[in-house]
């Protein structure tokens, strides 16, 4: 009885360290984590790309610095300070292979300098990654790890933060030992102090460094229903986007089918169509996490060639005086084609929906001549 007593009392006091210890970070006291919170409160701001989270930003050695992520937001680039205040972002510095990036404010930013730590962190020192969510009745978040690797300009380390965190200041001992810029196969990549002045010992552009105007260029497979005539084929897609907002598109198609055969008459119809598409649009953007949605309506015209082939064929006999019923005759076949071209510019609307590279479209050509002789195209590929 006293060894079970014995063994229970060591059993609860085993469990209760171990419970506490899970319940602090490690290698920090409850008091350390409370000071590094504090230090989100004015140093570090939230990057939204047309409202929605996607990054960090923290003052170093006067910059604004951020994950190089944020060249990907085509449309208003905006930082949000703790005190609510949010202002215009322009890019100015980008190292895509380092993963980092300076942006420059169109107002000052209630940003706080952090201390600096010059002599990078050894392997298995505890690091912090020091996040804010842009809300002032927050304080922030700390996401914890260690360093599992020193490279020239980069650190690795095992803390794994949220998509919306890149580009969160990372501390060894309350000091800054780098940026947080995204996840490798191996863990989270920091870049280093050293890496962050390499950066800004570039020259900073007059402008912003993303283009309003960007080309895209796509494929697709394309299933067109038109009568009695459905065609399938590839849909070649390109175009430029202004903005993000505006889009001007071209298209060519090359689509196969219609072919018939009519055993009793002999004869055998084949179709071939081309076709060249140009509209104008307006694309709606929808951003999930790291995800992003596009919808986008547009309006223009598609000029339509139709080739139809029809074959016959006839069935002779060589001398026109045999019976059929009564003789073996020789016979012989007569094939005759004619091909017409049918030319047709018809009003076009459509419905184009994307995701990362996969795109899905919808469009109705009007024939306005004769409304049942309309086509309706459902194409599915990809874009880049």
């Amino acid at each position: 009885m006293r060894l079970f007593s014995a063994f229970s009392v060591f059993f609860l006091f085993f469990a209760a360290t171990r419970v506490f210890a899970q319940g602090e970070p490690p290698g920090e006291r409850s008091e350390d984590a409370a000071a590094l919170l504090s230090l989100a409160a004015g140093t570090v701001a939230v990057v939204q790309c047309d409202g929605h989270s996607m990054a960090l930003a923290f003052l170093f050695e006067g910059a604004v610095i951020t994950t190089s992520q944020v060249s990907w937001c085509r449309r208003s680039l905006e930082a949000v300070d703790r005190a609510g205040q949010r202002v215009a972002l322009e890019l100015v510095r980008l190292d895509a292979e380092l993963g980092a990036a300076e942006v420059r404010p169109a107002a000052t930013l209630g940003l706080d300098s952090l201390p600096v730590r010059e002599e990078a962190p050894n392997v298995g020192s505890a690091v912090q990654a020091l996040t804010a969510s842009g809300d002032s009745d927050e304080t922030g978040t700390l996401t914890f790890g260690r360093i599992t690797g020193l490279l020239e300009r980069h650190l690795r380390t095992d803390a794994s933060p949220s998509y919306s965190h890149y580009g969160a200041p990372v501390l060894h001992q309350g000091a800054l030992v780098g940026l947080l810029s995204g996840r490798t196969d191996v863990g989270s990549q920091v870049v280093s102090v050293d890496g962050l002045r390499a950066l800004l010992e570039g020259e900073a552009s007059e402008d912003d460094l993303r283009p309003r105007l960007r080309g895209w260029a796509g494929y697709e497979f394309g299933l067109l229903l038109s009568g009695r005539e459905p065609a399938v084929g590839l849909v070649l897609n390109g175009g430029l986007s202004l903005d993000d907002r505006w889009t001007f598109r071209t298209g060519f198609g090359l689509l196969g089918g219609g072919k018939r055969e009519d055993p009793l008459e002999s004869t055998r119809e084949e179709v071939l169509r081309l076709q060249l598409t140009a509209a104008v649009g307006h694309r709606f953007r929808f951003q999930n996490g790291g995800i992003s949605w596009t919808v986008e309506p547009w309006v223009g015209a598609t000029l339509d060639w139709r080739r139809r082939e029809l074959t016959t064929s006839r069935l002779g006999l060589v001398d026109p005086n045999c019976s059929i019923s009564t003789d073996t005759c020789e016979t012989f076949t007569t094939t005759t084609s004619r091909t017409n071209w049918h030319t047709r510019l018809m009003p076009t609307i459509g419905l184009r929906l994307g995701s990362q590279f996969l795109v899905m479209g919808y469009q109705v050509q009007l024939d306005t001549t004769d409304v049942g002789a309309s086509q309706h195209l459902i194409t599915l590929g990809f874009g880049f």
